[in-house]
């Protein structure tokens, strides 16, 4: 027996016990590992409600393109095929085998409350189909727009329109059946509202775990160090990158750490290197010690998505504020007007990257250092004093 039906098969018997038939179940939805920190903060938020909640999973990691085994309770890893690109029919098999198998779990789960992450698209179709037949609650999560953020444009993307199309369909014309729609930005928010009128829609800003802060030194007298965080694929704008730093280093050292992998990390070695970039990867980094020891060495982070990516709020610069480091930005929306209002960084302008890279030149041990508070002072604001209670009250209204 597969060990995701044995699960199934002791919530059956679980359930058929007076004390556990009183409480609500809850089966929290992420097809991705990289929604996990997310997703395990919603979850500890209803466990403490004594809601009995099932995390389902794929057994596929997303940035490292391998299997792994989930290390959390009351999980079901779902199997499914692997892909090794992000944009791929074998990702789209890989999604749509995940969602008709989480549709078929759910069935024998029957919870009273689905908490459901967004991309993919399919699995929204699928949750509604359930929540069509069945009297429960559902929110969907969402972080991304897909096929919106797809990084091509003019004549492929016209040419692809009939599928983008009926991509964005699978969401558009069944997301009215949840009871409640998150997603992660105010921009997001604005565009959400346009798009589903007709469901409630609220921010949930990314939550934040506080940890052990870096001990940064703030030395660019004689070099500045950047960091890297995360996968380095399509999204990443590797030319724009390597032309900022690379006019940087034309007059000071630079230090390029890569906290990371992914398919295309040759290409930005190859070229950071050709034009005087130190390039020192790390690999994937899961030890918060090591990591931290990776922050303590550099000035400035980078979220530089391509011009495509219509990202309205980056899990690099919600890291990087969290840990009070300083970020370059092309990232629009939020990511933007973050940078643009609250100081925390500096904003690229891909029209004049001359400018952009005197305006890094131009930062001082002290102004990285107001910079860097500024980043804390936000992160705490924004990310960890959220009412959790409040943003989800249409889940429990008559629950």
């Amino acid at each position: 027996m597969k060990e995701e039906d044995k699960y199934i098969r002791n919530i059956k018997i679980m359930s058929q016990a007076d004390e556990v038939k009183k409480q609500k179940t809850c089966v929290c939805i992420s097809c991705f590992n990289y929604y996990e920190t997310r997703i395990q903060y919603i979850r500890r938020f209803f466990e403490r409600k004594g809601i009995i909640v099932t995390y389902v999973t794929s057994n596929y990691n997303h940035f490292e393109k391998s299997f792994f085994k989930a290390d959390y309770p009351n999980t079901i890893q779902v199997a499914v095929p692997k892909y090794k690109k992000n944009i791929s029919i074998a990702r789209i098999v890989s999604q749509l085998t995940f969602a008709w198998k989480t549709y078929n779990y759910i069935k024998q789960i029957s919870p009273d409350i689905i908490y459901c992450m967004f991309p993919p698209n399919s699995l929204i179709s699928f949750i509604s189909r359930y929540k069509r037949k069945h009297c429960c609650k559902v929110v969907f999560d969402g972080y991304d727009m897909w096929p919106e953020c797809l990084p091509v444009g003019g004549i492929v993307r016209s040419l692809l329109s009939p599928f983008l199309k009926i991509w964005a369909n699978l969401r558009d014309k069944t997301i009215e059946q949840a009871d409640l729609v998150l997603v992660c930005s105010q921009n997001f928010v604005e565009i959400a509202k346009r798009l589903w009128p007709n469901v409630p829609v609220k921010l949930l800003l990314p939550g934040i775990v506080p940890s052990q802060l870096p001990a940064y030194t703030y030395n660019v007298d004689n070099q500045v160090a950047f960091c890297y965080l995360g996968n380095i694929n399509h999204i990443t704008d590797i030319d724009l990158l390597v032309e900022v730093l690379g006019k940087i280093s034309e007059k000071r050292k630079v230090i390029l750490h890569i906290i990371g992998e992914g398919l295309n990390l040759d290409e930005l070695l190859e070229k950071a290197q050709n034009v005087g970039i130190i390039c020192r990867p790390h690999g994937v980094v899961m030890d918060e010690k090591v990591k931290r020891e990776i922050y303590e060495q550099c000035n400035l982070g980078i979220n530089l998505p391509r011009e495509e990516i219509h990202s309205t709020m980056s899990l690099k610069s919600v890291e990087y504020m969290g840990v009070g480091l300083p970020y370059i930005n092309t990232g629009g929306g939020d990511n933007w007007d973050i940078v643009d209002t609250c100081n925390v960084g500096i904003n690229i302008d891909r029209n004049d990257t001359q400018k952009s890279a005197e305006a890094v030149l131009e930062l001082t041990n002290e102004k990285l250092s107001v910079m860097s508070k500024n980043c804390l002072d936000y992160s705490k604001r924004r990310f960890e004093s959220q009412d959790l209670e409040t943003i989800l009250k249409e889940v429990f209204d008559k629950c």
